[in-house]
């Protein structure tokens, strides 16, 4: 199953109003834009986070996990990502 895009849509442009250095994950990202993940499974989940990135480097956002580099930590959705704008 294929992430909503206007549901990502609405993500990007969540993280667009964020300041440098914000860190969030995308569970948080998605509850903070007022989508529900609670009831979402693994793969819808996974396909939401996959195509926010997708989207956040289309639209000049870098969403840096590189802390959890070479870690076992938990779901890729559940960890914390540093936001940063290039374009400004």
């Amino acid at each position: 199953m294929k992430a909503d895009k206007k549901t990502v849509a609405a993500l990007i442009a969540y993280l667009q109003e964020l300041p440098d250095g914000t860190e969030i994950t995308t569970c948080q990202l998605m509850e903070a834009a007022g989508f529900s993940a609670a009831n979402l499974d693994f793969p819808e989940m996974m396909n939401i986070h996959a195509a926010l990135f997708r989207a956040a480097k289309r639209a000049a956002i870098d969403l840096d996990m590189s802390k959890h580099d070479d870690m076992d930590e938990g779901l890729p959705y559940n960890l914390d990502f540093k936001v940063t704008h290039l374009g400004k």
